[in-house]
């Protein structure tokens, strides 16, 4: 399964401006990806954020990076009707 890494700095900034501003709209929990459930996602979302901007453009954090463009595909297709868990 390839990852959802953002690949250009401009698709980053859009995701972290996205979250931003639906940070509200997150739900408690979420299985961002198969077996990798966040049960606090608020908070892990928030913690992704800071380290994104923290350390924009290393490939150490990669994961997270995923993680984040994941976890915006999901809310958006429940936002669209599709339960994603």
């Amino acid at each position: 399964m390839p990852h959802p890494l953002p690949t250009t700095p401009e698709e980053l900034a859009d995701t972290l401006v996205w979250f931003k501003s639906h940070m509200a709209e997150l739900p408690q929990e979420l299985e961002i990806l198969p077996g990798v459930v966040a049960r606090d996602l608020p908070t892990t979302v928030q913690k992704y954020l800071e380290l994104a901007e923290r350390t924009a453009g290393n490939n150490t954090y990669f994961g997270q990076l995923s993680h984040l463009v994941a976890i915006r595909r999901k809310i958006e297709g429940r936002q669209g009707g599709t339960d994603a868990r």
